[in-house]
C-alpha cells in the first residue's frame, strides 16, 4: 500500500525563531502514524523541505501571498505568488514593515483581508500587527517560499511545476478546527489562552480523528502531554491531519472557484469582504494564484 509523508507546520516569525513547530508522519491507508514532532528553526525547516520527494505533502500554517493591492506595491509587475516572494526573497524585514505601515496607514487601504480569508471567521489579514502579530510571519514564510523554488512539486492552486518534489499547502489550524466543529479561537475563547484552555486542547485531540477521519490511534502518551502543555505543537498536528485529508479527498476542501468571480462567490460568506476592490473582479482561482489560499476543509452543514 502506497504511503505519502505528511509534514504540518505551525510557523512562527518570532525574532527569537523558536516557536516553530513540525509535526511528520506517515499516511497509509487513511491512518496517520505519526513518527515524531519537534520544534525547529527557518532555516534547518527550509533546507529539510528541500529534501523531499514527490510522495510528501506538506500542510504550512503562514500566508503564502499578500492582498492583491499589496502585491501591487511590492512587485507592481507581477502576476502570480511567486513573483512576489521574489521581490520579498531581496527585501529585508524592516523594508517589508515599512511598507506595510505605509500602505496601512492610508485611510483607502487598511488591513485588507485577502479573497480566500474571509470565508474563515477566525482569520486575520496577514497584514495585522497586533497580537497576533501576522507581519513577520507573512514576511519570513514568502522568503522561504522563495528559496524552495525549484524544489518543491506543486503549490496549489498554481499550476504543477512537474519536478520531483513536495506539494506545499497553505493551511490554518484554527480554520480546520471550524470546519471540523472542533474548539478554535472563535467566540472569545480560546483552546491557546482561555481559561478552559487545558480542557479544549483535550477535547481536540479526542476529537480530531474521528471528525475528520483520519486515524489517530497510535498517539503515544508523550506527544499526547506535548500538544495538551504546548499549543503550537497541537497546531502542527492539526496542520498535519490537513494535509492527511487532503491526500484522502481534495473533493472535501474549499477549493478557489475557476468560473466565478469573487464577488459571486463570497455572497453568503461569514465576513464581509474587505478585500482588494480589483479582486472582486477577478475569476476566484486567478485572485487565489496571486493572493494565495487557505486549505481547510468545507464545514458540514447537515447537523
Amino acid at each position: 500500500m502506497a504511503e505519502t509523508h505528511i509534514l504540518g507546520v505551525d510557523f512562527s516569525g518570532a525574532q527569537s525563531d523558536k516557536n516553530t513547530w513540525i509535526t511528520e508522519g506517515w499516511l497509509t491507508g487513511g491512518a496517520l502514524h505519526i513518527e515524531r514532532c519537534r520544534s525547529i528553526k527557518r532555516n534547518v525547516l527550509t533546507d529539510f523541505l528541500k529534501t523531499l520527494g514527490s510522495n510528501a505533502v506538506a500542510a504550512l500554517d503562514f500566508p503564502f501571498g499578500v492582498p492583491l493591492d499589496f502585491a501591487n506595491v511590492l512587485a507592481p509587475e507581477a502576476h502570480t505568488m511567486p513573483e512576489v516572494w521574489a521581490a520579498v526573497g531581496d527585501m529585508c524585514l524592516d523594508d517589508f514593515i515599512d511598507q506595510r505601515n505605509r500602505f496601512v496607514g492610508d485611510p483607502r487601504q487598511g488591513e485588507l483581508l485577502r479573497a480566500g480569508d474571509i470565508h474563515f471567521p477566525g482569520c486575520y489579514s496577514c497584514l495585522h500587527d497586533v497580537n497576533p502579530n501576522m507581519v513577520p510571519m507573512t514576511y519570513y514564510g514568502m522568503k522561504m517560499l522563495n528559496k524552495l523554488r525549484g524544489f518543491y512539486g506543486e503549490v496549489p492552486p498554481l499550476p504543477k511545476e512537474g519536478r520531483d518534489g513536495p506539494v506545499l499547502l497553505e493551511t490554518m489550524p484554527g480554520a480546520i478546527l471550524w470546519s471540523l466543529k472542533l474548539p478554535a479561537k472563535n467566540s472569545g475563547k480560546s483552546y491557546k489562552t482561555a481559561k478552559d484552555a487545558l480542557e479544549r486542547r483535550r477535547e481536540i485531540l479526542n476529537g480530531l480523528g474521528s471528525q475528520s477521519g483520519i486515524s489517530l490511534g497510535d498517539l503515544h502518551d508523550g506527544f499526547t502531554k506535548m500538544c495538551l502543555d504546548n499549543h503550537d505543537c497541537l497546531d502542527s498536528l492539526v496542520a498535519a491531519v490537513g494535509a492527511a485529508m487532503w491526500v484522502q479527498s481534495q473533493r472535501d476542501f474549499r477549493i478557489p472557484d475557476c468560473k466565478r468571480t469573487v464577488a459571486q462567490v463570497t455572497v453568503g460568506s461569514p465576513r464581509l469582504p474587505r478585500v482588494s476592490p480589483e479582486v472582486k473582479d477577478m475569476v476566484e482561482v486567478d485572485a487565489a494564484r496571486m493572493e494565495g489560499w487557505i486549505y481547510a476543509p468545507i464545514p458540514d452543514t447537515s447537523n
